[in-house]
């Protein structure tokens, strides 16, 4: 993985800018790569996706038996213009972590919780993460590392800057990427280890001691709880519009909503005006969902006029 200064795509020679791989002889997981021509890029990519493999500075990668999905973009290159082509392996995100130094943890704690159905906590993940390492459940990351150029070539500048791989909205160059493969953990595996280090003290739910919960059925824990559930989650999540009854805007001025209705409207249509392009609203049958998002449409174009007059 990292700058490339020649591949080859079959017999192909193309202008490679960054590749990751899980090994010299591995996995092709990314690969980018420039061309004049756009139909070329297409036949090149399509190559990848059949199969054919890449070879980077005299290195085979197979993409044999793998998934892959493709971005293409033109690039400007003084006065004419290129076309760039990115092969991504459809395992990413999946089976694959990649993620820097800088956020390692955030990014492992996203994955788990996105892979695996099994509560964590965030604090958790450096305990985690070196207990997976020393028991083999998953391998050490495999660090970028730039190819070296073909003794019997030139090497050749690149066609266009060296853009590096898009992680958290930053161009991080190859070279510090880290790749995780997830292949070989489990989901009971991760609850085992997880249980053992609760256990062993290593990791925490609370930092102060929990009472038993006593209930009987769903009802009595709500009844018993439900005040300090609603507590919780208060303190916990920091939430764009508060629980207060009332709905912001001048809207369904003809129906009573509930205090949780209201508060929706209110979440939503903050939500909204701080920039986001949707929101979710997950509720149960009959709840007023239509009602709700009908409200939404209401003052968010009651509230536009009123800042226009």
């Amino acid at each position: 993985m990292g700058r490339l200064t020649w591949s080859m795509i079959g017999k192909n020679d193309v202008h490679g800018l960054h590749a990751l791989t899980t090994g010299r002889s591995g996995t092709l997981l990314l690969f980018s790569f420039v061309e004049a021509s756009r139909i070329r890029v297409k036949s090149y990519a399509a190559m990848i996706q059949n199969g054919q493999g890449v070879t980077i500075s005299g290195n085979h990668v197979t993409t044999r038996g793998e998934k892959y999905s493709t971005v293409m973009k033109p690039v400007q290159k003084g006065r004419e213009q290129v076309v760039m082509m990115t092969v991504m392996n459809a395992a990413i995100g999946k089976r694959y972590l990649l993620t820097d130094k800088n956020h390692l943890d955030q990014d492992m704690f996203s994955f788990l919780m996105h892979r695996y159905h099994l509560p964590l906590l965030s604090e958790w993940i450096p305990v985690v993460r070196e207990t997976l390492l020393n028991e083999s459940m998953i391998d050490h990351p495999i660090y970028g590392a730039t190819y070296m150029a073909d003794p019997d070539r030139e090497a050749e500048e690149p066609p266009v800057g060296l853009l590096g791989i898009q992680l958290h909205g930053e161009c991080v160059p190859a070279d510090d990427v880290l790749i995780y493969d997830f292949d070989r953990l489990s989901e009971q595996s991760l609850r085992d280890v997880v249980s053992k280090l609760i256990k062993k003290g290593e990791i925490r739910v609370s930092k102060t001691q929990s009472l038993k919960l006593d209930f009987k059925d769903f009802d009595e824990y709500i009844t018993r709880y439900g005040a300090s559930l609603v507590e919780n989650l208060e303190e916990t999540i920091d939430t764009l519009s508060p629980l207060k009854g009332d709905v912001d805007g001048f809207v369904a001025k003809t129906k009573r909503l509930y205090p949780q209705q209201a508060a929706c409207i209110n979440g939503i249509t903050a939500l909204k005006e701080s920039g986001s392009k949707y929101g979710l609203m997950i509720e149960g049958m009959g709840c007023g969902k239509t009602l709700q998002g009908a409200a939404v449409v209401d003052a968010y174009f009651n509230q536009k006029w009123l800042k226009e007059h």
